[in-house]
């Protein structure tokens, strides 16, 4: 009867370890191909660099509705600034959904902020998945894909010169979870009408260029998360036959 406590104190620390390890987590860095951006660390063992070829992004003007701008260094979002119309901003790095293991905990776009409507904007920005097809160097305000539902993915005063994190998780986790054909991207809408103007992938300079932070749990945890559970099923069940 003594080695009853025991092995329930086992059990204890088998359990407890098996959800600290959950709460390591498994960090993506994702850019455009080309030069890396400044302020991803480098790799490690936790850490993984995805260059992708695949990145896309281009704004679509409705104040130059036949005009592609998907070659500019530069792109922006604009709703209702000065009577003007609505500018959206695309971006597409669905390529990269099968090179992440692991279903996404978390998911913000890294854009720098380089412009607005004045020196000290307040940012509101919401996302959207787009639902269908595009074409960065063709797509225009007047052949602008479809969109689907909107939800709060940034607000603040940031300053200008600088990054701002943008919350696109919900859209990455609804992309990552349906199929190839239908992962088209996300489009990016200003909620504050001030007009922000950002860097797309086509900057040389590693201090603009956009990049995308993603967080999976580390696949270690889950595995050894399991391997305990196993354990105690089957120490139980031995316990049990006694």
């Amino acid at each position: 009867m003594k080695a009853l406590p025991l092995l329930f104190s086992a059990i204890l620390v088998i359990t407890m370890s098996a959800y600290a390890d959950v709460s390591d987590y498994y960090i993506y860095y994702i850019y455009p191909a080309g030069t890396k951006p400044t302020d991803i660390p480098p790799a490690s063992s936790t850490i993984a660099h995805i260059e992708l070829a695949g990145w896309a992004d281009a704004a679509v003007d409705g104040n130059a509705p036949s005009t592609a701008f998907g070659a500019d260094e530069a792109a922006h979002a604009e709703a209702s600034y000065a009577g003007r119309q609505e500018a959206d901003l695309l971006v597409d790095f669905s390529d990269a959904y099968p090179l992440i293991t692991g279903a996404i905990i978390e998911a913000k776009l890294h854009l720098y902020l380089f412009g607005a409507a004045n020196a000290n904007p307040s940012i509101g920005l919401n996302a959207a998945r787009i639902l269908s097809s595009w074409t960065e160097g063709t797509v225009t305000w007047n052949s602008k894909p479809t969109s689907g539902s909107q939800s709060s993915a940034y607000s603040g005063t940031p300053g200008l010169n600088g990054r701002i994190e943008i919350d696109v998780t919900a859209q990455v986790l609804a992309e990552q979870g349906d199929t190839v054909p239908n992962r088209h991207g996300i489009d990016l809408i200003d909620t504050s009408a001030v007009s922000p103007y950002f860097f797309a992938k086509e900057s040389s300079i590693a201090a603009y260029r956009p990049y995308l932070h993603v967080v999976v749990p580390e696949p270690g945890g889950i595995l050894l998360m399991l391997s305990a559970s196993l354990w105690l099923l089957r120490n139980r069940k031995a316990q049990r036959s006694h």
